[in-house]
């Protein structure tokens, strides 16, 4: 018997199958349909996150008059569309392979994006006006897509690391400050500062919840397993 269990595994490979590695290749697999599935998900809200802004920043600029440096706005905002597109490409092609290499390029592109993001908000009204919303996207997304919670505290650090920078180089006058309106004390009674608010407030947080809604059923579909490290 064991000459013929040799002959049969050695020389024909004819071996009885390694269910265990079996199963434990379904369970990467599954796990790294689940992780491009929701970053190209995430993709598809961040396109249209970002072309409502793309498309709103003039309208903050010409209808409610505030005061920023347009050109730098939209070209940042049409910079961070050409960058997307460029990662979702790279991820439908299966360039990141495995599952962990699809997540260490997806936290490393979300850490990038936060900078750029941060930039945008300074030259966009700086972080005292509604601009600390947005960075409730990387919290809520990260707490979704991640399954180690290392990446999430990641996130978590370095927005509170840049909004801590930019905070203090503003506050020192080592980088100007950039306000959205001019500060006076009936700030809230100007209708073009309540207008520009509403609509960017309205428009931010559609997209925290429907960003919260796909993510959510996307976690339930595939039903891949958290591990918190």
């Amino acid at each position: 018997n064991s000459l013929k269990k040799f002959i049969w595994e050695r020389i024909f490979l004819l071996g009885e199958p390694n269910v265990g590695a079996l199963l434990s290749q379904k369970a990467q697999e599954i796990e790294f349909l689940g992780l491009k599935t929701k970053i190209i998900e995430n993709t598809k809200i961040r396109l249209a996150i970002m072309m409502s802004y793309l498309i709103g920043v003039p309208v903050f600029k010409f209808v409610f008059r505030a005061d920023f440096n347009f050109g730098i706005v939209e070209s940042l905002i049409a910079w961070m569309v050409f960058y997307t597109l460029i990662s979702v490409f790279l991820v439908k092609k299966n360039v990141f392979g495995t599952f962990q290499s699809l997540n260490k390029f997806y936290f490393a592109f979300l850490a990038i994006d936060l900078v750029w993001i941060t930039a945008i908000f300074h030259y966009f009204g700086g972080l005292t006006w509604i601009s600390i919303i947005f960075y409730t996207y990387y919290i809520i997304y990260g707490f979704l897509v991640f399954s180690k919670f290392s990446y999430t505290t990641g996130l978590l650090l370095i927005i509170c690391g840049l909004v801590t920078t930019a905070s203090l180089l503003e506050h020192t006058g080592v980088i100007s400050y950039q306000p959205f309106f001019a500060l006076t004390p009936a700030l809230y009674q100007d209708s073009n500062y309540v207008g520009a608010t509403l609509m960017a407030a309205v428009i931010a947080l559609y997209f925290v919840a429907y960003w919260s809604y796909v993510s959510a059923r996307i976690c339930l579909d595939y039903g891949v397993p958290r591990k918190f490290i």
